[in-house]
């Protein structure tokens, strides 16, 4: 079912950045000057997987989903927030998964919503170095057999698009799978198993006969699939034990790299965003988490780390750019409230950043406050009237070379 639960933790975290020995930003500004744009852009090269051409971008939404909820209730709540941007649906639905549970109930929701799954899947309490080098979950079961069994199988049988945002925000404290402790101490797992981690899903992913996954995750120094796997009856998929056993592969999926948009926190060396970034080869989006808060950093601030992320991570290595999750904050929980300066300003960045192709909004009720878009309805009035225009595309672009 739906994590919700760790949303807490998440914007609990990000109203504590830069204490404890990291910078801390001078007291709140508010500007309504638009971002200035970046650089030139890379030359123009082959779209990465389900990447619109520049100048086009996606609407996506987490709608308020809660852990109880029924395929109904899924289903109301998109309805809600269309009737929200007057009339027009987001491309992307974005659900929340915990590590050892099935992904078949966020393409359920995708499906009664006609949108496209984008799958923040949360390790939690499974460490990085334990999924990295093939050990078992709490409960006893191979994480091999949860990478194969939840998520790749059926990910590659589901067929359709997929964005898979695998342990958002990383480098950032308030998560178990962050390398540091919010005084900058080490925790078991580095960044190096977080990196080793992120390849052994995407290897797995990728599919193909035992022996040629194994030489792929040898390569990169992890060991062999366990060959222990078991399966339920009715997958009919063949032993992990057998060299020449051939998994699909999931060519539908598309890896988003994700941190939280502060360099790091805390800010100290190892715990940066290219610390955890497991390589070209093995992440097709690349994306951040920022809200409109000020507790400890401006909005200016905030933008100016955005602007470094995007040039490095977007441009200079040619990535599509997702904003995985943003929206306004309670005036209670150091934002703006009601601040359609705030949305404005986000979509003029997007705009004046060409590879900023999918916004991500989080509207949803947390114990940290009210997110919900439809509280706050002045800033709704200007984000349904920028999904209206041209750039934002209806449905998701596909080229049939992507998807097997």
């Amino acid at each position: 079912m739906v994590a919700v639960a760790i949303l807490t933790a998440c914007l609990a975290g990000l109203y504590a950045i830069y204490l404890n020995g990291a910078e801390v930003a001078p007291a709140p500004t508010k500007s309504k000057v638009a971002p200035a744009p970046t650089k030139s852009e890379a030359a123009p090269g082959r779209l990465a997987k389900f990447e619109p051409p520049d100048g086009y971008v996606y609407a996506g939404v987490a709608a308020n989903q809660q852990e109880s909820d029924t395929l109904e209730d899924s289903r109301r709540k998109w309805q809600e927030w269309t009737a929200l941007m007057d009339g027009r649906p987001a491309v992307i639905s974005h659900t929340y998964e915990g590590f050892d549970t099935w992904f078949n109930y966020d393409f359920s929701i995708a499906e009664a919503r006609s949108a496209a799954p984008l799958i923040t899947w949360q390790t939690g309490t499974t460490s990085p170095k334990t999924i990295a080098y093939a050990g078992r979950t709490s409960d006893g079961t191979s994480t091999d057999e949860v990478i194969l069994r939840n998520a790749a199988y059926l990910s590659a049988r589901y067929g359709k698009p997929v964005f898979l945002r695998v342990d958002q925000e990383m480098n950032a404290y308030w998560f178990p799978w962050c390398a540091y402790n919010k005084d900058g101490s080490r925790r078991s797992s580095s960044a190096k198993d977080f990196r080793r981690m992120w390849q052994r899903m995407v290897i797995i992913f990728r599919g193909g006969k035992v022996a040629d996954i194994n030489r792929q995750l040898d390569n990169v120094g992890l060991p062999p699939l366990d060959p222990g796997v078991r399966w339920p009856g009715w997958m009919h998929l063949p032993p992990t034990s057998d060299p020449d056993s051939y998994f699909k592969p999931a060519k539908n999926v598309a890896f988003v790299f994700n941190p939280v948009d502060a360099p790091g926190v805390p800010n100290v060396v190892g715990n940066r965003w290219g610390d955890y970034y497991p390589g070209d080869a093995y992440v097709d989006w690349v994306g951040q988490t920022t809200y409109e808060e000020t507790s400890n950093a401006t909005i200016e601030e905030r933008f100016g780390w955005l602007n470094s992320f995007y040039e490095r991570f977007s441009v200079e290595r040619r990535k599509p750019y997702m904003m995985g999750e943003w929206g306004v904050v309670p005036e209670a929980e150091s934002g703006y409230g009601d601040d359609p300066a705030y949305v404005r300003w986000m979509l003029d960045w997007q705009r004046s950043h060409p590879k900023v192709k999918a916004l991500i909004y989080f509207s949803v009720l947390t114990d940290q406050g009210d997110l919900r878009l439809s509280s706050y309805p002045d800033s709704a009035q200007v984000l349904a009237t920028a999904v209206s225009q041209p750039r934002f595309l209806r449905d998701l672009h596909r080229p049939l070379q992507h998807v097997s």
